[in-house]
């Protein structure tokens, strides 16, 4: 058995679950908050919003990938698993938001191109769920998964000059891309293997590089006002971020009560599914001006966390209660 399959310590699970409470509130950043450079005040805290709103999809990746495990001929027990943690609650909060978008601004694009995120926040599923294909065959060839975190960063790097692997069809963007993502997945899998999250947590300079490196690039990226995934100074911010979260999760993870934190992890999915339109409508009523552009994530975040536990309290009186749960991705 590799150090891969080893059952994660109580620790370590809570510090996955803050890594994935502290991505949805980059999400929700990416959201909620554009660039403002209406004064100096406004230009340095919409850039951080801005750039740590790229930081969550990323570290779903790299999570997804640490977290991934496959066995021999585990076909039919690993599909019917993902099918309905991940697929249904994809199809059913998809076909919600989409007959709302369409409800309220009437029918702008196809429902293919909604689900697959084509246009839409849904793009990191249809990468996801990929993945989880096709590294059944990558999993245990660690030449291919280090070639791939190269292709990635030739791809962000051929990008960052204005020159995209992207194909050039309708619906196939640069987001549904999976050159533009795949070194992300690669590389969680690979710490999971070799346990480089062990290192991190021993080597106090890494962490140090990495708060320096993220510092430099935050300044570089604002500067030049460079705000997309798909530049290899981006990626370089992102991963460097990455490693000063994990850090941090994992200290918060011996606070006493830090499981509420933890909790919020694990909803993760089901306030990735279902933000988009309840966040912005939330936020579209708070006043311009700074307390706006503070907190706009945070009182988003906060939001959908009110509306899940008034949606678990329901489950728990109602006939169909836990299929609903399973439904919305709970």
């Amino acid at each position: 058995m590799t150090s891969a399959n080893k059952t994660l310590t109580d620790r370590e699970s809570t510090s996955i679950n803050i890594i994935k409470a502290i991505s949805i509130l980059s999400v929700i950043a990416a959201h909620t908050i554009s660039f403002s450079p209406v004064n100096l005040f406004s230009e340095i805290i919409s850039s951080f919003w801005v750039l740590f709103g790229e930081v969550g999809v990323i570290a779903f990746f790299v999570v997804g990938g640490f977290l991934y495990s496959r066995k021999p001929h585990d076909g039919k027990i690993f599909w019917k698993k993902k099918f309905f943690r991940i697929v249904v609650p994809w199809f059913i909060c998809s076909l919600l938001t989409y007959l709302l978008t369409a409800l309220l601004n009437g029918f702008n694009v196809s429902y293919f191109k909604w689900i697959l995120g084509s246009g839409t926040w849904y793009y990191y599923i249809t990468i996801y769920t990929l993945f989880i294909f096709i590294f059944k065959w990558l999993y245990d060839k660690d030449a291919i998964l280090w070639l791939l975190i190269v292709a990635q960063i030739v791809s962000l790097t051929l990008a960052s000059f204005g020159i995209s692997t992207t194909i050039p069809l309708g619906f196939f963007t640069d987001y549904l891309n999976p050159l533009n993502w795949i070194g992300y997945f690669s590389f969680g899998i690979l710490i999971r293997k070799y346990r480089f999250d062990l290192m991190l947590r021993k080597q106090k300079f890494i962490i140090i590089i990495s708060c320096v490196l993220a510092l430099f690039l935050f300044w570089i990226l604002s500067s030049k006002k460079i705000f997309t995934y798909f530049n290899l100074l981006s990626f370089l911010f992102c991963l460097s971020s990455f490693i000063i979260i994990t850090a941090i999760s994992y200290k918060l993870a011996t606070i006493k009560n830090v499981k509420y934190i933890g909790t919020i992890g694990t909803w993760s999915y089901c306030i990735y599914l279902l933000h988009m339109q309840i966040v912005q409508f939330v936020v579209r009523k708070i006043p311009d001006g700074w307390f706006k552009l503070m907190f706009s994530p945070f009182i988003g975040l906060i939001i959908m966390i009110i509306l899940i536990i008034i949606g678990l309290y329901v489950c728990k009186r109602i006939p169909f209660g836990e299929k609903i749960k399973t439904w919305v991705g709970l």
